[in-house]
């Protein structure tokens, strides 16, 4: 909060400077415009839209997915990101009640993978 010349206080909003001369305007504020920003996953600066985000270039991202494009600050990182790759060629396979092969879905039919 910081002082206007006529003992009005103005309450300064720290994502984009705007002032109000209230506490609880500057909340509806920050509700209504900052609530839905992005942040960036390297160095953590906040983006009002994707497309914003994307043309963002960090230098703190540095190892990138091969899979999916997506950029990450380290290896572990990445291969705690590759596991979601994992997962989702694992949920198109599909385990047969009966057997104890997977079995994955092609066309109309069952095709035995394994």
């Amino acid at each position: 909060m910081s002082g206007s010349g006529d003992g009005t206080p103005k309450y300064n909003c720290v994502d984009c400077s705007e002032s109000f001369s209230d506490k609880q305007t500057l909340k509806a504020h920050i509700t209504s415009k900052h609530t839905s920003m992005l942040a960036c996953k390297g160095c953590f600066m906040m983006f009002q839209t994707k497309e914003d985000l994307s043309d963002h270039d960090c230098g703190f991202l540095t190892v990138q997915c091969k899979k999916c494009t997506m950029k990450f600050r380290n290896k572990p990182e990445l291969e705690e990101h590759m596991l979601t790759h994992i997962s989702i060629k694992r949920q198109q396979a599909v385990l047969h009640p009966l057997q104890s092969a997977v079995f994955k879905p092609v066309g109309a039919g069952i095709t035995r993978v394994s």
